[in-house]
Protein backbone atom coordinates (compact mmCIF):
# COMPACT_ATOMS: atom_id res chain seq x y z
CA UNK A 1 0.00 0.00 0.00
CA UNK A 2 0.91 3.03 -0.69
CA UNK A 3 1.75 5.97 1.82
CA UNK A 4 1.10 9.42 2.04
CA UNK A 5 3.12 11.81 0.26
CA UNK A 6 5.58 13.92 2.89
CA UNK A 7 4.67 17.67 1.92
CA UNK A 8 7.27 18.76 4.14
CA UNK A 9 4.03 20.30 5.84
CA UNK A 10 4.38 19.95 9.86
CA UNK A 11 0.04 20.68 9.71
CA UNK A 12 -0.53 17.63 6.80
CA UNK A 13 -0.79 14.96 9.28
CA UNK A 14 -3.59 17.42 11.60
CA UNK A 15 -5.66 18.29 8.26
CA UNK A 16 -5.59 14.83 7.22
CA UNK A 17 -7.21 13.71 10.86
CA UNK A 18 -9.67 16.26 10.84
CA UNK A 19 -10.81 15.48 7.34
CA UNK A 20 -10.97 12.01 8.05
CA UNK A 21 -13.07 12.81 11.34
CA UNK A 22 -15.86 14.41 8.73
CA UNK A 23 -15.88 11.24 6.21
CA UNK A 24 -16.14 8.81 8.98
CA UNK A 25 -18.62 11.07 11.83
CA UNK A 26 -20.15 13.93 9.76
CA UNK A 27 -20.00 17.34 10.45
CA UNK A 28 -22.05 18.02 13.55
CA UNK A 29 -19.37 16.11 15.92
CA UNK A 30 -17.18 19.42 15.23
CA UNK A 31 -16.10 22.04 17.34
CA UNK A 32 -16.96 25.70 15.74
CA UNK A 33 -13.31 26.44 15.56
CA UNK A 34 -12.75 22.97 13.70
CA UNK A 35 -15.52 23.82 11.64
CA UNK A 36 -13.81 27.30 10.60
CA UNK A 37 -10.56 25.60 10.10
CA UNK A 38 -11.93 23.26 7.98
CA UNK A 39 -12.94 26.22 6.01
CA UNK A 40 -9.72 27.83 5.82
CA UNK A 41 -7.86 24.80 4.59
CA UNK A 42 -9.34 26.04 0.92
CA UNK A 43 -7.50 29.31 0.85
CA UNK A 44 -4.05 28.48 3.65
CA UNK A 45 -2.35 25.30 2.70
CA UNK A 46 0.37 25.47 4.69
CA UNK A 47 -0.02 27.69 8.17
CA UNK A 48 -1.59 26.66 11.15
CA UNK A 49 -5.27 27.31 10.77
CA UNK A 50 -6.54 26.03 14.10
CA UNK A 51 -4.70 28.96 15.60
CA UNK A 52 -6.23 31.19 13.46
CA UNK A 53 -9.78 29.56 13.66
CA UNK A 54 -9.42 30.50 17.74
CA UNK A 55 -8.17 34.16 16.47
CA UNK A 56 -11.23 34.82 14.20
CA UNK A 57 -13.83 33.32 16.89
CA UNK A 58 -12.16 35.19 20.24
CA UNK A 59 -11.88 38.67 17.50
CA UNK A 60 -15.59 38.36 16.66
CA UNK A 61 -17.24 36.44 19.34
CA UNK A 62 -18.82 33.83 17.16
CA UNK A 63 -18.88 31.80 13.87
CA UNK A 64 -21.80 34.57 12.74
CA UNK A 65 -19.50 37.18 14.38
CA UNK A 66 -16.74 36.24 11.68
CA UNK A 67 -19.26 35.70 8.84
CA UNK A 68 -20.88 38.89 9.29
CA UNK A 69 -17.45 41.11 9.43
CA UNK A 70 -16.44 43.14 6.87
CA UNK A 71 -13.86 42.82 4.17
CA UNK A 72 -11.44 44.87 6.67
CA UNK A 73 -12.49 43.66 9.71
CA UNK A 74 -11.17 40.43 8.74
CA UNK A 75 -8.17 41.18 7.24
CA UNK A 76 -7.14 43.24 10.21
CA UNK A 77 -6.49 39.96 11.99
CA UNK A 78 -3.33 38.10 12.05
CA UNK A 79 -2.46 35.90 9.14
CA UNK A 80 -5.91 36.74 7.13
CA UNK A 81 -5.06 37.85 3.51
CA UNK A 82 -6.94 39.32 0.97
CA UNK A 83 -8.09 35.70 -0.74
CA UNK A 84 -9.13 34.24 2.64
CA UNK A 85 -10.98 37.00 4.03
CA UNK A 86 -13.07 37.36 0.61
CA UNK A 87 -13.93 33.78 1.01
CA UNK A 88 -15.32 33.97 4.34
CA UNK A 89 -17.39 37.41 3.40
CA UNK A 90 -18.51 35.34 0.68
CA UNK A 91 -19.12 32.49 2.18
CA UNK A 92 -21.14 34.56 4.90
CA UNK A 93 -23.19 36.45 2.29
CA UNK A 94 -24.20 33.12 0.64
CA UNK A 95 -25.07 31.77 4.45
CA UNK A 96 -27.15 34.88 4.95
CA UNK A 97 -29.15 34.83 1.25
CA UNK A 98 -29.96 30.90 2.31
CA UNK A 99 -31.24 31.47 5.58
CA UNK A 100 -33.48 34.75 4.00
CA UNK A 101 -34.67 32.49 0.92
CA UNK A 102 -35.80 29.60 3.51
CA UNK A 103 -37.58 31.72 5.88
CA UNK A 104 -39.43 33.78 3.84
CA UNK A 105 -39.72 32.21 0.66
CA UNK A 106 -42.95 29.52 1.26
CA UNK A 107 -45.20 28.72 3.76
CA UNK A 108 -48.06 30.34 5.44
CA UNK A 109 -47.31 33.10 8.00
CA UNK A 110 -50.20 32.34 10.48
CA UNK A 111 -48.27 32.29 13.46
CA UNK A 112 -46.65 35.72 14.90
CA UNK A 113 -43.84 33.89 16.53
CA UNK A 114 -43.39 32.33 12.96
CA UNK A 115 -43.91 35.55 11.03
CA UNK A 116 -41.65 37.21 13.66
CA UNK A 117 -38.56 35.09 12.80
CA UNK A 118 -38.96 35.12 9.73
CA UNK A 119 -38.26 38.89 9.41
CA UNK A 120 -35.63 39.06 11.50
CA UNK A 121 -33.49 37.03 9.55
CA UNK A 122 -34.30 39.13 6.50
CA UNK A 123 -32.05 41.56 8.15
CA UNK A 124 -29.11 39.12 9.06
CA UNK A 125 -25.70 40.60 8.62
CA UNK A 126 -27.63 43.99 7.03
CA UNK A 127 -26.18 47.62 8.21
CA UNK A 128 -28.24 49.45 5.32
CA UNK A 129 -32.29 50.62 6.59
CA UNK A 130 -34.25 48.31 4.22
CA UNK A 131 -37.72 48.13 3.87
CA UNK A 132 -39.13 44.70 3.04
CA UNK A 133 -43.05 44.31 1.69
CA UNK A 134 -44.46 40.66 2.19
CA UNK A 135 -47.50 39.71 0.03
CA UNK A 136 -49.74 37.44 1.26
CA UNK A 137 -52.90 35.36 0.24
CA UNK A 138 -56.20 35.35 2.20
CA UNK A 139 -55.07 32.85 4.19
CA UNK A 140 -51.96 34.12 4.96
CA UNK A 141 -49.72 32.01 2.74
CA UNK A 142 -46.61 34.12 1.34
CA UNK A 143 -46.53 34.46 -2.16
CA UNK A 144 -43.80 36.83 -2.54
CA UNK A 145 -41.30 39.40 -0.84
CA UNK A 146 -39.41 42.51 -1.99
CA UNK A 147 -37.09 45.18 -1.02
CA UNK A 148 -39.28 48.31 -1.91
CA UNK A 149 -37.02 50.71 -0.56
CA UNK A 150 -33.51 51.12 0.90
CA UNK A 151 -32.18 53.91 3.06
CA UNK A 152 -28.92 55.78 3.95
CA UNK A 153 -28.35 54.21 7.43
CA UNK A 154 -30.61 56.45 9.66
CA UNK A 155 -34.07 57.03 7.54
CA UNK A 156 -35.99 55.00 4.63
CA UNK A 157 -38.44 56.09 2.59
CA UNK A 158 -41.65 54.36 1.98
CA UNK A 159 -42.84 54.55 -1.83
CA UNK A 160 -46.40 53.87 -1.38
CA UNK A 161 -46.94 53.17 -5.52
CA UNK A 162 -43.70 50.60 -5.22
CA UNK A 163 -45.42 48.68 -2.22
CA UNK A 164 -49.41 49.23 -3.91
CA UNK A 165 -47.52 47.70 -7.41
CA UNK A 166 -46.08 45.00 -5.97
CA UNK A 167 -49.00 44.08 -3.94
CA UNK A 168 -50.96 43.81 -7.49
CA UNK A 169 -48.32 42.59 -9.03
CA UNK A 170 -48.66 39.31 -7.03
CA UNK A 171 -52.37 39.38 -6.55
CA UNK A 172 -51.88 40.13 -3.02
CA UNK A 173 -54.90 40.99 -0.68
CA UNK A 174 -52.32 41.06 2.66
CA UNK A 175 -49.43 42.80 3.22
CA UNK A 176 -46.66 43.07 5.71
CA UNK A 177 -43.98 45.90 6.15
CA UNK A 178 -40.51 44.86 7.61
CA UNK A 179 -37.58 47.27 8.42
CA UNK A 180 -34.30 47.42 10.16
CA UNK A 181 -33.00 50.39 12.18
CA UNK A 182 -29.28 49.49 12.00
CA UNK A 183 -27.26 50.61 15.29
CA UNK A 184 -30.61 51.43 17.01
CA UNK A 185 -33.64 49.76 19.00
CA UNK A 186 -36.99 48.27 17.25
CA UNK A 187 -38.87 51.25 18.74
CA UNK A 188 -40.96 52.99 15.91
CA UNK A 189 -40.43 56.56 15.26
CA UNK A 190 -42.95 58.99 14.70
CA UNK A 191 -42.13 58.79 10.86
CA UNK A 192 -42.05 54.78 11.21
CA UNK A 193 -45.76 55.03 12.70
CA UNK A 194 -47.01 58.17 10.22
CA UNK A 195 -45.85 56.37 6.85
CA UNK A 196 -47.75 52.81 8.25
CA UNK A 197 -50.66 54.46 8.39
CA UNK A 198 -50.54 56.33 5.03
CA UNK A 199 -49.80 52.75 3.82
CA UNK A 200 -52.64 51.07 5.57
CA UNK A 201 -55.08 54.32 4.61
CA UNK A 202 -53.93 53.53 1.15
CA UNK A 203 -54.76 49.59 0.56
CA UNK A 204 -57.60 49.95 2.93
CA UNK A 205 -59.30 51.98 -0.01
CA UNK A 206 -58.21 49.17 -2.89
CA UNK A 207 -59.91 46.46 -0.58
CA UNK A 208 -56.55 45.27 0.45
CA UNK A 209 -54.86 44.82 4.02
CA UNK A 210 -52.19 46.06 5.94
CA UNK A 211 -51.91 43.34 8.90
CA UNK A 212 -48.18 44.34 10.52
CA UNK A 213 -45.83 46.42 10.42
CA UNK A 214 -42.20 44.88 12.29
CA UNK A 215 -39.59 46.18 13.56
CA UNK A 216 -36.01 44.56 14.37
CA UNK A 217 -33.43 46.80 16.34
CA UNK A 218 -29.89 46.13 16.27
CA UNK A 219 -30.20 45.19 19.75
CA UNK A 220 -32.06 41.43 18.58
CA UNK A 221 -35.25 43.32 19.72
CA UNK A 222 -38.04 42.98 17.50
CA UNK A 223 -41.39 45.54 17.38
CA UNK A 224 -44.34 44.72 16.22
CA UNK A 225 -47.33 47.29 15.58
CA UNK A 226 -50.14 45.28 15.12
CA UNK A 227 -48.93 43.31 18.60
CA UNK A 228 -48.84 46.68 20.02
CA UNK A 229 -52.69 47.63 19.29
CA UNK A 230 -51.36 50.29 17.03
CA UNK A 231 -53.78 49.00 14.26
CA UNK A 232 -56.48 48.87 16.25
CA UNK A 233 -55.94 52.00 18.04
CA UNK A 234 -55.09 54.15 14.91
CA UNK A 235 -54.60 52.69 11.41
CA UNK A 236 -57.94 51.12 10.83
Amino acid sequence: MNKPQDTGNPHDGHRSRLKKRVREQGFAQLEDHEALELLLFSTIPRADTNALAHRLITRFGSLGGVFGASLAELQSVEGVGESTALMLATAGELFTRTARESSVRYGTMREKSRLTAAVSRLFLNEGQEKLYLLCFDETMHLKDTACVAAGDGSHVQFDQKKILAKMIETNATIGVLAHNHPGGTSDPSVADIDATRAVAVLLRKLGLSLADHIICGDDGGVYSMYADGRFTRFFY
